[in-house]
Parts: structure tokens; C-alpha cells; sequence
């Protein structure tokens, strides 16, 4: 299992053979920028050597780190400023800040809120504790099944026009309504993020030509 923290992808050791199966099929599939920095915990540090092979034939490093806990792991707010290709899964304790797309056969869950700044085109799990308060913003959705909190549903058909929408739950069921850019700038604030510093990137966005 593969955990996005901030100074390289966790790799969790949870069913040795199935993890690095997965991870091997991932790697040879070129998943994963160049030079990319993975971690292991030293208790780990048995399968170390496995890994490294792996790894290093693609040009990517491996670091051996303490031991650590979700609670030092992640933040309230965790931005990942990267695509998600196809194959990826990553979990966020908290809520997560996607700066660029999820792609179709990726996989994002969050036990808080969802903001994606680019297209949703993968899988997408909210609350994924029972957080029923928990929603979804994308600035282009094109979704199979969206799941928040324990209810799934199938995500309307594709608009004619790409807009950003939120998704919520109402009464489990749930909910997906169009936003402007103060809508998107005003959800986005109340993860607790600085507005101010991501003001390139809004108007990057909200100037793209729609289709």
C-alpha cells in the first residue's frame, strides 16, 4: 500500500507479497515521475533489499525512516501537488488538495473533503470514516461512482459544459451542484488553506476555455 506524505510516497507493509507485487506492476507501468523518493519504516527494514532492486531499475530512491503513526504522518490539510496516474491509490487522513488531475483507474480517499484543481476522472471516497459532512470539489468532473461518507452512487452523465461542482450528501443521497470561482475560493478556505497563495493557480483554472 502506497501513502502520499509530504517528502515521498510511504510504502506500508501490510501483505509482503501483495504490496510488492503491486508495487513492482506500478513501477514497470512508469506510474511515478522520475527520481522519485519512496520511504520505508525501519521495521520494516527486512524487505529493504527487494524494494531498492525494484525501485532503483526505474531510477527512483529509497529512504529508511523511524517508525511513525498516521497522526505524525499527515495534516489536517494535505496538498499533493501532482497528477494521479492510473493504477495509484492514495489515502489522506484529513482533507486533501489535489493541484492536478486524478486519472481514470486512480483511486483518491479522504476521511475529510475532497478539492481537486484539475480533472476527476478516478475513483473518489469522502468520509471515508462515516464523515457525512464531508464533500467533493472538482473543477472537471467526469466520474463512473462517487462514494461519500457510506453512501455510493453513480455519478450523473457528462455536462455538456466542464463547470466546478460540488458534491455533498442531503439526506443520504447524494447531491452535485454547479459552483462559480468565490463558491470554489469560499470551500476551498474552509479547509483552512491560504487563498492567497494558490492566485496563479485559480486563474489558471477559471481562464481555461470550456468545451
Amino acid at each position: 500500500m502506497l501513502k502520499y506524505l509530504k517528502d515521498g510516497i510511504l510504502i506500508k507493509i501490510e501483505d509482503y507479497e501483495k504490496n510488492i507485487l503491486d508495487l513492482k506492476e506500478n513501477i514497470e507501468k512508469n506510474f511515478f515521475d522520475v527520481e522519485t523518493d519512496f520511504l520505508l519504516e525501519r521495521k520494516n527494514k527486512k524487505y529493504y533489499k527487494d524494494i531498492y532492486n525494484i525501485l532503483n531499475e526505474k531510477g527512483h530512491f529509497l529512504y529508511l525512516i523511524k517508525d511513525i503513526t498516521p497522526q505524525i504522518i499527515y495534516k489536517k490539510v494535505q496538498i499533493i501537488e501532482k497528477k494521479i496516474h492510473s493504477g495509484q491509490k492514495i489515502e489522506i487522513d484529513g482533507d486533501v488538495i489535489l493541484l492536478g488531475d486524478l486519472n481514470i483507474g486512480a483511486e483518491l480517499i479522504a476521511t475529510g473533503s475532497v478539492f481537486i484543481f484539475g480533472k476527476a476522472k478516478g475513483f473518489i471516497h469522502a468520509g471515508s470514516k462515516g464523515n457525512n459532512k464531508a464533500i467533493v470539489v472538482a473543477n472537471e468532473i467526469n466520474l463512473n461512482h462517487i462514494k461519500i461518507a457510506n453512501i455510493m452512487a453513480k455519478y450523473p452523465k457528462i455536462r455538456e459544459v466542464s463547470v466546478p461542482e460540488k458534491i455533498s450528501l442531503n439526506n443520504n443521497k447524494i447531491e452535485v451542484e454547479r459552483l462559480n470561482e468565490n463558491e470554489f475560493k469560499k470551500l476551498l478556505e474552509k479547509s483552512g488553506e491560504k487563498i492567497e497563495e494558490k492566485k496563479s493557480f485559480f486563474r489558471f483554472v477559471f481562464n481555461k476555455k470550456r468545451v
